[in-house]
């Protein structure tokens, strides 16, 4: 199956914001919610693997926009992540395929933080790879 269920999810989502962004204001709504769409997310991997898929995607689309509605705007984890992007976006596939090949893809939990630390890393590394570069191709310019 696809992720095309989706689409018509943040369909909804966009009809309802003005009442979704009414529930997520009081204080603890958001924290709840994202623990109960993450715990939604593992069990449906984990009693039902990829049958599902694009309910797990849709489930993991709403863990997502509930976790970013806990972090203020002008937070350095989201500037950081903003302006890694495109790296972390590049190179998220290699430890993927790295840990599978290890086997670790059998063990869901610790396969996912291998990854995300391992990704963040790089792209971290990369980061600053690129500043050096930059920095000597046009130093004179």
């Amino acid at each position: 199956m696809d992720t095309i269920l989706a689409f018509p999810l943040g369909m909804v989502v966009s009809s309802y914001k003005k009442e979704l962004d009414g529930i997520l204001s009081k204080p603890t709504v958001p924290y709840l919610m994202t623990g109960v769409f993450l715990m939604l997310v593992l069990l449906a991997h984990k009693y039902t693997g990829n049958d599902i898929y694009g309910l797990t995607a849709c489930l993991f689309c709403c863990f997502v926009t509930l976790a970013a509605s806990l972090v203020t705007l002008g937070n350095p984890v989201l500037a950081w992540l903003g302006k890694n992007a495109f790296t972390i976006y590049i190179i998220q596939r290699l430890p993927m395929i790295v840990f599978s090949a290890m086997g670790l893809n059998q063990h869901i939990p610790l396969f996912v933080l291998l990854c995300l630390a391992v990704t963040l890393l790089l792209a971290e590394g990369l980061s600053r790879i690129y500043i050096l570069i930059d920095r000597r191709l046009f130093s004179h310019v």
